[in-house]
């Protein structure tokens, strides 16, 4: 059964969750670190392999972020005037996703790679972007207005 979003709290508060979750991305982390440590067993061995990763975790998290906001814009352009509050959250909630994705790329980052600067920094990018993309009363008010 699908709830409609009716208050503007509860789509703050569905933003807040998935900026948060990066901090679900970092305590992970650290619990893994501490438990068995970092980078995993398996992982690549030699530094040029974990490095031509860390490249490729950090190419893919900038792009998905610089897309989140591709996609916002997109997404809020679409948007009437007078639009109702359930019509604004997909332009709220799918590039916010997207830029979390980027703090997932962290995590698995410092699981392969023991990279904890790479993975500190998608956190960070997702964490921004998610702030960026939250929805304020005055923005949603303007969409809003007919």
């Amino acid at each position: 059964m699908r709830r409609p979003v009716t208050e503007l709290w509860q789509l703050q508060l569905v933003a807040a969750a998935i900026v948060a979750s990066n901090v679900v991305h970092v305590g992970a982390a650290l619990i893994l670190n501490a438990l068995a440590g970092l980078p995993v067993q398996g992982a690549p061995a030699d530094a040029a392999h974990a490095q031509l990763l860390t490249g490729v975790f950090l190419a893919s998290g900038v792009t998905i972020v610089a897309a989140s906001f591709a996609v916002m814009r997109l997404l809020r352009a679409k948007l009437a005037r007078g639009a109702s509050l359930q019509a604004i959250v997909p332009a709220v909630v799918v590039p916010t996703a997207m830029a979390e994705a980027s703090g997932a790329i962290g995590l698995v980052a410092v699981i392969l790679t023991g990279d904890w600067l790479a993975a500190g920094v998608l956190w960070g990018l997702a964490i921004g972007a998610g702030i960026i993309h939250f929805p304020t009363r005055g923005w949603v008010e303007s969409i809003q207005e007919p």
